[in-house]
């Protein structure tokens, strides 16, 4: 290659890598800024997420005790599914 071609070669490429290079603490700052305006929102506060924890661990409790309590009766079955059926005695 000649030393001109090459020369334009490096050239260009110093330039994209120079761009690139000064635009990137404002592509940062941006994605800073939008990134911090949407888990501003989001803030995790620890009593009402321990609050949510909690409400979905009773609720949980209250399915299995209802499913519990269905499963002791001898007239309901459930299929592998999980669907419910009339148990009918033969």
């Amino acid at each position: 290659m000649a030393p001109d071609v090459l020369a334009v070669l490096i050239g260009s490429f110093e330039l994209i890598v120079l761009l690139i290079l000064l635009s990137m603490p404002v592509l940062l700052t941006i994605l800073h800024v939008m990134l911090l305006s949407w888990f501003g929102k989001n803030r995790l506060n620890p009593r009402m997420t321990e609050a949510r924890l909690l409400s979905g661990l009773a609720q949980l409790e209250n399915q299995s005790k209802s499913r519990r309590d269905e499963d002791m009766s001898p007239s309901i079955h459930y299929d592998r599914v999980g669907r419910k059926h009339a148990f009918q005695p033969e």
